[in-house]
C-alpha cells in the first residue's frame, strides 16, 4: 500500500504588457509570486487549493490571482490577459516528499509528494534515488523522507 498523497490544484495565469518594475522575480506576503518572462509577459502564480482531483481553471482561482498581481504591482491591473491554466501538485500529509523504498515490494524505489517544490528538489530527490538504487544512500540523509513514516498513522 502506497503511503498517503493527495492532489492540491495551483492555477497560474499569464499577462500580457506589463513587465514588472520591480525585478524579475516579486513574491508577495500571501503567496502570490510575479515572474517576468523575456517575451515580456508575466506570470502569476499561484492558488493552493485542496479540491480532490479536479484540475480546472475556475473564475474564482484566476480574480484571486488578479487581486495579488495588481496589490504587489499595480500596472498589472491595465495589463492583458494571455491564458490561465491549472495543474495538480501530490502533497503528502506532513509536507515531506516520500522518497525510498516500499516494504514489501522488491526492488521498488519511490519519490513523490514534492507539492510546490518539485522543480526546486528535483536535484536532491534524484540524488537520493540514484544512491538508494545503487545500495549507498546515507541513511541519516534519507530518513525524513522514508515513505515508512506514515506507516500506522492511517489506523491512529
Amino acid at each position: 500500500r502506497l503511503p498517503p498523497v493527495e492532489p492540491v490544484r495551483g492555477q497560474i495565469l499569464s499577462l500580457v504588457d506589463c513587465a514588472p518594475r520591480k525585478g524579475p522575480i516579486v513574491f508577495g506576503d500571501d503567496g502570490t509570486y510575479l515572474v517576468a518572462k523575456r517575451d515580456g509577459s508575466v506570470v502569476v502564480g499561484a492558488t493552493e487549493e485542496r479540491v480532490g482531483f479536479d484540475a480546472r481553471v475556475t473564475a474564482e482561482g484566476m480574480a484571486t490571482l488578479l487581486r495579488g498581481a495588481a496589490r504587489l504591482v499595480p500596472a498589472t491591473a491595465r495589463a492583458g490577459f494571455e491564458r490561465g491554466w491549472a495543474g495538480l501538485r501530490p502533497a503528502s500529509p506532513d509536507g515531506l516528499p516520500s522518497i525510498g523504498r516500499l516494504a514489501g515490494v522488491e526492488g521498488l524505489v519511490v519519490a513523490y509528494g514534492h507539492h510546490r517544490n518539485g522543480v526546486l528538489l528535483s536535484p536532491t530527490t534524484g540524488g537520493l534515488v540514484r544512491d538508494l538504487v545503487l545500495g549507498k544512500t546515507n541513511a541519516d540523509e534519507a530518513r525524513p523522507f522514508d515513505p515508512a513514516r506514515f506507516v500506522g498513522a492511517e489506523s491512529a
